[in-house]
């Protein structure tokens, strides 16, 4: 939920503000996709946007103004935030003035996230973008439904227009990636997920 850092050369920084992962008992589910190359490409671009993280995006913008390998002009700020035992509260604003609030919650077994996205243009359809570790297994029933290991994780989603799972490329190391897949839920202003898992 911090600034971008540093301040004098975000080159390596990415547009990923409330940007999450999350583990349960050590396996891997929601992950950071990662990054493959430090060439100046359309990959490595892709790579850094805020579309490839596990945040809320626009189709076609960037949190912050993003171009070649390494480079980064006008960011997203930080608002607000506040934390407490097993909650936490954030608010951005885009470098194009889109207003993203983020709530999350934890308790034994589930995270619930809030959703509010307010934008300028008013007609833009906000996406929220989930990151799945490679080694979740899809289960066709019900939907939304991941297994790992012995358990399962599942996905609920209260505001959405619609949902949808595609593959991606999650980076493992320079030049090394594996298929995985994502879920990108669509919606107007406000969202609430909420994941549950069980063993």
């Amino acid at each position: 939920i911090g600034e971008v850092q540093p301040a004098h050369q975000p080159g390596h920084s990415h547009a990923d503000m409330l940007h999450f992962v999350l583990s349960i008992n050590g396996q891997p589910c929601i992950v950071d996709p990662g990054i493959s190359t430090y060439q100046g490409s359309k990959r490595r671009l892709r790579e850094r946007s805020t579309a490839m993280h596990n945040v809320v995006s626009i189709e076609g913008e960037d949190q912050s103004e993003l171009w070649r390998a390494f480079r980064m002009g006008r960011r997203a700020r930080l608002l607000k935030a506040s934390e407490g035992p097993l909650r936490l509260d954030a608010e951005i604003s885009w470098y194009r003035g889109h207003r993203h609030h983020r709530l999350m919650e934890l308790s034994e077994g589930e995270l619930i996230i809030h959703e509010q996205f307010e934008r300028c243009d008013q007609e833009s359809v906000a996406m929220a973008h989930f990151h799945l570790d490679a080694g979740l297994h899809h289960a066709a029933i019900p939907e939304k439904e991941y297994t790992f290991a012995e358990g399962k994780i599942t996905f609920e989603f209260e505001g959405a227009l619609q949902s949808t799972e595609e593959e991606y490329e999650q980076c493992l190391n320079f030049g090394a990636c594996r298929p995985a897949h994502r879920i990108t839920v669509y919606f107007c202003n406000e969202l609430v997920t909420r994941i549950r898992w069980s063993h």
